[in-house]
């Protein structure tokens, strides 16, 4: 079933948009001193990562190692900051810690993807398979898509930040923003289309989508933006305590179960009183099928496994809600079939 990861995916990302606190409306406060350090220390971590990643194409040609220096100092970087400015419940109600894992985990896999994205996947399979003038090309879109990300994000905190941000005028900024790095890459990298398979609008669009995930995680409170990413874009809501089957939006975003049908998810937010960032996944098991004969024999043999929304949630074990029976009854639960 091999959309299985894009559906992990997708249902983590909606339910972490719920849970992440920026989301429109929200009461929870966040310090003055924190609500600037922590965009900006994000901001900041993103773009040192994504020079650390060129630098390794550069200097080695192939990825950065999990513990390149440069990538470790990036994280770091982000570390100090956010223990000098955001002490517990000063973001959003979290503990520091959490808020600290919050941005990491953001800064890392946005920067990620976006060298992915250029080098040929987190292999870098691409990179070693051009000639040098195709290599300075995808350097040169890379580093401009980083900067892309740097100046519009610095744009959204600059207005949020005012206190009265005119979305409009953030609008037009981040368009011309949009507009100059698919002009660039354009003139410096015509062949994009041809090595990665993305023409440079497509390209800069999808750096644009991982700005607003970005904004959404790293800003306190983005109720006056409409972003494609993030709390906002969850459109669900959820009761404290209670499992809720939610139904993602084929249409909107692609998934479908091996039998043709919607794909769902359930989840259960930690009771009133109870920490919502304490948070544990269940998968559910049976394999995988890559091509149409096995996955028909499988489909035929075992039709559960193709379907979602006749999946009933945890309910013994780990996943149990009684405390006496579990250590995690009242933390929240998410199970994906």
């Amino acid at each position: 079933m091999r959309t299985s990861i894009w559906q992990l995916s997708l249902s983590c990302s909606l339910v972490l948009a719920l849970l992440a606190g920026g989301c429109s409306g929200s009461s929870e406060e966040t310090s003055p001193a924190c609500a600037d350090a922590a965009p900006a220390a994000l901001r900041t971590c993103v773009a040192e990562f994504s020079a650390a990643i060129a630098s390794c194409y550069a200097d080695g040609g192939a990825p950065c190692a999990d513990d390149d220096a440069r990538i470790v100092a990036a994280l770091a970087g982000l570390d100090d900051t956010l223990a000098g400015s955001c002490a517990d419940g000063e973001f959003l109600e979290l503990e520091a810690a959490a808020v600290a894992g919050r941005l990491h985990a953001a800064c890392a896999s946005e920067a990620a993807s976006l060298g992915w994205r250029t080098f040929g996947g987190p292999q870098g399979a691409v990179w070693p398979a051009v000639d040098a003038s195709a290599q300075t090309c995808l350097a040169r879109a890379h580093s401009t898509a980083a900067g892309m990300v740097e100046s519009s994000l610095e744009a959204i905190h600059d207005c949020l930040a005012g206190g009265d941000c005119d979305a409009a005028a953030l609008g037009d900024t981040r368009e011309a923003l949009r507009l100059q790095a698919i002009d660039e890459v354009e003139s410096s990298c015509d062949s994009l289309s041809v090595l990665i398979a993305l023409a440079p609008a497509t390209y800069i669009d999808r750096a644009v989508h991982q700005v607003d995930c970005l904004a959404a995680t790293g800003e306190a409170d983005t109720a006056e933006l409409s972003l494609s990413c993030g709390p906002s874009n969850s459109e669900f809501t959820a009761p404290r305590g209670e499992w809720k089957q939610i139904i993602v939006d084929g249409r909107k975003h692609g998934t479908m179960c091996g039998d043709g049908g919607d794909y769902a998810f359930q989840i259960r937010l930690a009771p009133e009183g109870a920490r919502l960032d304490r948070i544990i996944i269940g998968l559910q098991g049976g394999g995988v099928c890559l091509f149409e004969s096995d996955c028909l024999a499988r489909m035929e043999s075992n039709p559960g496994l193709f379907t979602a929304l006749d999946d009933p949630p945890l309910a013994a074990g780990i996943g149990s809600n009684d405390p006496a029976e579990s250590p995690f009854a009242d933390w929240t639960k998410i199970y994906l079939p």
